[in-house]
C-alpha cells in the first residue's frame, strides 16, 4: 500500500451519549482524499470524498448544528478548521454559523488555542477565538469582528 492510500483519523463525531452513541461519524484523511465512515453502523459503510469537495461548513459545523458533538479532532484538523474559518467569515461563506459557534466553544472548552496549533501544527492564521460568540449586527454593517 502506498502513502497515498494510507488514510489517517482526522476528527470523529458521535450523536447522543459518548458511552453509547446512537451514530458516530469518523473522517480520515489521506494524502488526496478524504474518507467518511460509520463505525457503530451494522452494516459498516463508507464514502470516498475528493479532497477538494470536502467542506468544513458541510463536513463538520453542518453536524455540528444537527446534534452532533466533537469526541475527537487532531490538531492538524482544528488547524485546518480555522483557516478556513478566517478565510470564510467575513466573506459570508460559512452557512452553518451556529455549528461553527458550537466548534468555537468546542475549542475555548478544550483549550484549542491559536498559540497551541502555532505551536502543534505551524499555524500562522488568525485567531479565530475573537469570533466565538460573535453576531450578526446590521447596525455595525455586517459580520462582527470583519473589517470593512
Amino acid at each position: 500500500m502506498t502513502d497515498e492510500e494510507n488514510y489517517k483519523l482526522s476528527y470523529v463525531l458521535f450523536e447522543g451519549g459518548l458511552a453509547t452513541p446512537q451514530s458516530v461519524l469518523a473522517y480520515a484523511v489521506s494524502e488526496d482524499d478524504v474518507l467518511l465512515f460509520y463505525p457503530i453502523d451494522e452494516a459498516l459503510h463508507e464514502v470516498v470524498l475528493n479532497g477538494c469537495l470536502f467542506w468544513f461548513d458541510c463536513d463538520l459545523f453542518q453536524y455540528l448544528e444537527g446534534g452532533y458533538e466533537p469526541a475527537f479532532m487532531t490538531t492538524d484538523a482544528h488547524s485546518g478548521v480555522w483557516y478556513e474559518i478566517s478565510k470564510g467569515y467575513c466573506d459570508n461563506e460559512i452557512a452553518c454559523m451556529a455549528g461553527m459557534q458550537k466548534y468555537l466553544r468546542y475549542c475555548k472548552d478544550h483549550n484549542i488555542t491559536q498559540e497551541k496549533l502555532a505551536h502543534d501544527e505551524g499555524y500562522d492564521g488568525e485567531n479565530i477565538m475573537t469570533l466565538c460568540d460573535a453576531v450578526f449586527s446590521d447596525d455595525q454593517g455586517g459580520l462582527m469582528g470583519c473589517k470593512s
